[in-house]
């Protein structure tokens, strides 16, 4: 199991290229709807959580994926108290992502530049639907 990062409010990057994070807590009340101006990668590990993106809701199922783009309002709803919420938060910032467009004769970019168009994406694990 990865070493946890303490959770932390900071909702800005200090790498001007990505930061990634472990979090495993059991005792949040709330976490306000947020966002930023960099793409985050929610990987789902566990715990019972409802995922508001925007205006949707997801159930997430340890992992899920969610591909979010700048700017886009997101936080978990917590369904049950007692369960370990854990997840891998991954920051990428749009600078990096255009540098690698740039520098790379891949489809690297490919899930950003489709976020962008149309909004969030969530990859399943298993029968997820938006509520």
């Amino acid at each position: 199991m990865p070493h946890a990062s303490k959770f932390n409010t900071r909702q800005y990057m200090l790498d001007n290229a990505f930061e990634a994070f472990y979090y495993e807590d059991s005792d949040l009340a709330s976490v306000m709807s947020h966002q930023h101006d960099f793409y985050e990668i929610y990987l789902f590990e566990g715990g019972d959580v409802t995922y508001a993106v925007g205006a949707e809701k997801y159930d997430l199922l340890p992992g899920d994926i969610l591909l979010l783009p700048p700017q886009e309002p997101h936080h978990p709803i917590f369904n049950s108290w007692n369960v370990r919420y854990s997840r891998l938060v991954l920051w990428i910032s749009e600078l990096f992502i255009q540098n690698a467009k740039e520098s790379c004769n891949c489809n690297f970019a490919l899930p950003f530049d489709m976020i962008n168009e149309h909004g969030v994406h969530l990859d399943e694990a298993g029968a997820v639907n938006p509520q």
